[in-house]
């Protein structure tokens, strides 16, 4: 960690239907950057009316998100936001607010901010059709270009992109960062020309008001770890969100017997890495069998080799992880998409309610050493 003392923004980061892997991400971008007054919310139906003071919606399919929440679902948040709720929107999370009259992306419309990656027809030459693309309304969204890129505004960063929007802001948002340019790493998956004149000078992260809530959309992952720059403007931006509380969040959680737990980590990580290069389509977003392994290896590293953590393994994760390992047991003779999803749905569970212990005691844990110090 770069410090030792707790960030105060009490922080919810939606896990559930619709997210991809990339939520893993965030959390270790979380922990490093010592934000541990953070939930991992896997049931839109349970986010809290008040009390928080940012809600982050990561990567995945923002059509499955959407449709998680449902219409009356959006409509909450929206309140909540417009109340003075920070909302931090990561690649499909980006997509979320921005103006829609496709239901239910409808009752979610906060900024006026439009997209260029989108058109009438597919361009020509796109790369894997079915992956890259999807269709929306009488028009496709596009993906122009995969991997890290160039960014250019508050700061001058390189970070990954897959799949968010290429923005046209609104008068009423402001462009912290546009795109730059491509790096010798980017895969551009259509025409150079066409992905050029969809990304080059666009915004890539943009900010707005809804209400009294301050809205940030960004279309590229600023959380992926491989990229420090990019992590530490992002620190600094989630940092500039106002708090109310103390940012501090105190819970008790029944845990499992750490061997038990880590046996059954053991055995998920085995069932997961006999899946071998399978692939599944969930929704409109693929799924490659390695990605499972984001889920169990975000708990595994962090109860260590021999069982130990700074929390013990609630026992409702281990409920998940029990159907989760049935669910690859399956799957080891049968390629059923609904057995993936399964699985995937038990696995982020799992890791969420772990993920949300870990954090609350690592927050007491650093609070209280703050406190001894100062005591000295």
């Amino acid at each position: 960690m770069q410090s030792q003392e707790p960030r105060k923004q009490s922080i919810l980061v939606y896990t559930g239907p619709g997210s991809s892997n990339s939520w893993i991400w965030l959390a270790d971008f979380l922990e490093r950057e010592v934000f541990l007054n953070t939930d991992f919310m896997s049931d839109p139906g349970m986010i809290p009316d008040a009390g928080a003071d940012v809600i982050m919606i990561p990567g995945g399919d923002a059509f499955g998100i959407a449709d998680a929440f449902g219409g009356d679902g959006l409509r909450r948040v929206s309140r909540m936001i417009e109340r003075g709720l920070g909302y931090v929107g990561i690649c499909a999370g980006a997509y979320l607010p921005l103006r829609s009259s496709i239901p239910p992306l409808s009752e979610f419309n906060l900024i006026e901010s439009k997209i260029a990656n989108i058109s009438s027809s597919l361009p020509d030459r796109i790369v894997d059709q079915e992956k890259y693309s999807v269709r929306y309304g009488c028009s496709y969204i596009f993906h122009p270009a995969r991997g890290p890129v160039m960014l250019t505004g508050d700061a001058e960063i390189v970070a990954p992109l897959y799949g968010g929007p290429s923005l046209m802001p609104s008068a009423n948002e402001r462009v912290l960062l546009s795109f730059k340019g491509l790096t010798d790493e980017t895969e551009v998956l259509v025409d150079r020309g066409v992905c050029m004149r969809t990304m080059i000078g666009r915004a890539a992260c943009i900010e707005g008001m809804y209400g009294k809530g301050r809205v940030v959309c960004s279309a590229a992952h600023l959380e992926h770890p491989d990229y420090p720059e990019a992590n530490g403007y992002f620190s600094q931006l989630l940092g500039s969100f106002p708090y109310a509380g103390d940012g501090r969040i105190a819970r008790n959680h029944s845990s499992a017997d750490m061997g038990d737990a880590r046996r059954m980590i053991a055995d998920l990580r085995v069932l997961a890495n006999a899946l071998d290069s399978h692939s599944w389509k969930i929704g409109i977003k693929y799924w490659e069998s390695e990605k499972l392994l984001f889920y169990i290896d975000a708990v595994r590293k962090r109860i260590g080799r021999r069982g130990e953590s700074i929390a013990g393994i609630p026992s409702g994760s281990m409920h998940h992880f029990e159907l989760a390992k049935s669910d690859l047991r399956a799957l080891q003779d049968d390629n059923d998409e609904r057995v993936l999803e399964s699985a995937v749905r038990n696995l982020s569970l799992g890791a969420s309610l772990f993920l949300t212990a870990y954090f609350s005691r690592l927050n007491e844990k650093l609070s209280q050493n703050r406190a001894d110090d100062q005591r000295k």
